[in-house]
């Protein structure tokens, strides 16, 4: 994935902003009080911005997979085992 090595920095900062949505999570949960009724919408809409985050970032390292390792294949055995690779992570990403 030389893709993902060059862009290392970029997803790492997507990364953790995922990561710091689901420490707010947490210490949403830890703080809320009993009968803090509105705690429960506000960490469903949380989870949602965190999926959303998830799925973008997923997305775009799906197309360069995509671009770098099966369009832009050196030879056909690369471009195969791209799509192979990439065929793979689909089958488990929408299980």
């Amino acid at each position: 994935m030389s893709h993902l090595t060059h862009d290392k920095q970029r997803v790492a900062g997507r990364i953790n902003r995922i990561i710091g949505q689901m420490e707010g999570i947490r210490r949403m949960l830890e703080e809320s009080g009993e009968g803090d009724e509105a705690v429960c919408y506000k960490v469903m809409q949380q989870f949602a911005a965190a999926r959303g985050a998830i799925n973008s970032l997923m997305q775009d390292l799906l197309q360069e997979h995509l671009e770098h390792h099966v369009l832009d294949g050196k030879n056909a055995a690369e471009r195969r085992e791209g799509a192979q690779e990439l065929a793979k992570v689909l089958r488990s990403f929408t299980k």
